[in-house]
């Protein structure tokens, strides 16, 4: 089965697009973090005689610098290892919500309706999986509008310094270095925008599919034996057990520059 996913990845059925995308925006995500870097260690050596441009254009630079440096401080740490604890959580939650799910269910293959007493544990058990997965896109959601502001100062600062480059021949040839790697960081964090929002699809999918199964269980359109079967069947154990697993690899793999496993 295909998954558009790289050849790197274990096949894991139907969740190979979210773990896919998780990847991607792991590594797009620290990709800016050494974007950030290169924009910091960018060179501006003062002329001598120091020129009339070269305040305004240093001063425009330590201001790109500054927002560079609160992503490798705060934002870039907060969010990229994020994306797989994420995935690492649920399947975790998931692993363990389907073996007491299942041993009712096989218990009790026949309940049904929300007055059934195994069938309301059956409920409370998946609701917490419901909630989890709204709550997992709502998270990343204030992820997005977070990064979407970091970028948008970027931007003005980007926009601020190469107004000042703007100045001289000489003023752009002295800030050649830094206007390449604050584009750079642009670059990054445009992909790396991208790649979250069709994550925070992927998982408002998940979300939807697991709401949908549970509001037939609760109206009694299927018996708790068909749920289980179909929410927690042995092939989706699987994937999940296999996705956990690649993402705590992935945590804890050495990275190099930008963003990809060494």
């Amino acid at each position: 089965m295909s998954n558009g996913k790289p050849s790197d990845e274990p096949d894991m059925g139907g969740l190979g697009r979210l773990i896919s995308t998780s990847k991607a925006t792991f590594e797009a995500l620290a990709a800016i973090t050494d974007d950030c870097h290169g924009l910091l260690n960018a060179p501006l050596f003062p002329p001598s005689p120091k020129p009339g441009w070269f305040d305004d254009l240093d001063s425009a630079l330590d201001s790109a610098k500054a927002r560079a440096q609160s992503w490798i401080d705060d934002i870039g740490p907060n969010v990229t290892g994020e994306i797989l604890v994420l995935v690492v959580n649920h399947g975790t939650a998931f692993s363990a919500i389907s073996a007491q799910v299942g041993s009712i269910a096989a218990d009790h293959p026949d309940a049904r309706g929300a007055g059934d007493p195994f069938v309301q544990t059956g409920l409370e058990l998946s609701g917490s999986l419901d909630q989890s997965l709204h709550a997992t896109v709502a998270r990343l959601e204030t992820r997005l509008a977070t990064i979407t502001a970091w970028s948008e100062t970027m931007q003005a600062r980007d926009a601020a310094l190469r107004a000042a480059a703007d100045e001289s021949p000489d003023a752009k040839a002295a800030a050649a270095p830094a206007l390449a790697a604050a584009a750079q960081v642009l670059g990054s964090t445009d992909d790396a925008l991208k790649l979250l929002r069709e994550l925070i699809v992927a998982w408002r999918e998940l979300g939807d599919a697991m709401r949908d199964a549970v509001a037939e269980l609760r109206a009694g359109k299927v018996t708790l034996g068909t749920f289980a079967a179909d929410t927690f069947s042995a092939a989706a154990q699987a994937e999940w057990g296999v996705a956990t697993q690649f993402a705590q690899k992935l945590a804890t793999a050495p990275f190099g520059s930008p963003g990809r496993a060494a």
